[in-house]
């Protein structure tokens, strides 16, 4: 019988077929685990090195704004007020009653046979006015009956369009069979706002009509913006109505609005104090650039160098200057100094060393 002796080289050795597999197995067990080990010593190293460069910079994305804010219009009331009457005679009939609402465009009065318009204007009107007129005082009138739903033309002549503007309002609200087309300025009754709030009515029917006629009261002749100023960009703005923004008015530099349309929707926009009914003199309102800017969006933290509303961003690689506009949902948006585009930016750089051009 043989042995299981085995010659290897010269080399003698005794080995069972088992004892061959068993160590075959383990020098397979043996190499997986120093793979593994290898693998798990330098691919972590590997992939943190790619995910350090890949998220070291970021896209910019680029941003159309308005900067709307939410602000406060606050009324400036001016004191109690008279109207006061051009035409002289009796007073035949009066719709002047205390603590009610007097719109432009009504019938408020009759001296002697002649109805009185309440009429406002911008500028308001001093003299008749008739085909051929021009100046200021037509272009505010012509505005005026536009807003009333007539259709004069509004180039601050007194046309034949105007004339048969003028027509129209005599036949529908004077009631007038043969309108002319003329405005008689004793026959107006200028009131300061689209609507006024009567406080007291000075002449009674069958007394002499001469001078003051009514006063009216709480008589808004224009609302300030209140806002935070350090947190609004320069430049033109607007207001709309919080409550409904499809009505707006343009903002002057004193941060005021005149627009009589505008404060009118402002005091039937009013709230209750909570005092009685004292109505409050502040609504909401958003205040917003009338020309949207361009802007750059960046994260917060890839800005160093910080210095007021001035800072500066590794942008595609380097170093430069931007102006901080404002910041919004985690985004920072800039101007660049360069007016150069820009695709992406550092998002934490290594500023050692660094210095905005």
């Amino acid at each position: 019988m043989r042995s299981g002796r085995r010659s290897i080289s010269g080399f003698s050795v005794r080995a069972s077929v088992p004892t061959l597999l068993l160590i075959v197995v383990f020098a397979i067990v043996l190499g997986v685990c120093g793979g593994v080990l290898y693998s798990h010593d330098r691919a972590p190293k590997d992939l943190g090195l790619a995910m350090d460069s890949e998220s070291s910079a970021v896209p910019v994305s680029m941003e159309t704004l308005d900067d709307r804010v939410l602000a406060t219009a606050r009324l400036q009331v001016a004191p109690a007020q008279p109207l006061t009457l051009a035409r002289q005679g009796r007073l035949t009939d009066s719709q002047c009653v205390p603590g009610q609402t007097l719109a432009s465009g009504e019938v408020i009065a009759r001296i002697d046979d002649a109805q009185i318009l309440a009429l406002y204007t911008e500028t308001p009107l001093w003299r008749d006015l008739s085909l051929g007129s021009r100046g200021p005082d037509v272009a505010a009138f012509q505005r005026e009956l536009k807003r009333l739903g007539f259709s004069p033309d509004t180039d601050g002549v007194f046309g034949v369009g105007t004339r048969t503007a003028v027509r129209k309002l005599e036949h529908d609200v004077l009631k007038v069979s043969q309108p002319a087309g003329v405005v008689h300025s004793d026959t107006v009754l200028w009131i300061p706002q689209t609507e006024v709030n009567i406080a007291s009515c000075s002449t009674r029917v069958g007394e002499q009509a001469s001078g003051v006629f009514a006063t009216i009261q709480d008589v808004p002749h224009f609302a300030e913006i209140i806002f935070a100023k350090d947190r609004v960009l320069v430049g033109q703005r607007a207001v709309a109505l919080q409550a409904d923004p499809s009505i707006t008015a343009e903002v002057d530099a004193d941060n005021r609005v005149t627009d009589p349309n505008f404060i009118g929707a402002l005091l039937k926009n009013r709230v209750s104090t909570g005092q009685s009914d004292e109505l409050s003199n502040e609504v909401s309102v958003e205040f917003y650039l009338t020309q949207p800017i361009s802007a750059v969006g960046v994260p917060p933290s890839s800005l160093f160098d910080v210095n007021g509303n001035l800072a500066c961003v590794v942008a595609d690689g380097a170093p430069r200057g931007v102006t901080v506009l404002t910041s919004n949902f985690g985004q920072t948006y800039v101007e660049f100094s360069d007016g150069q585009p820009v695709l992406e930016v550092s998002v934490q750089p290594q500023t050692t060393g660094l210095h905005c051009p």
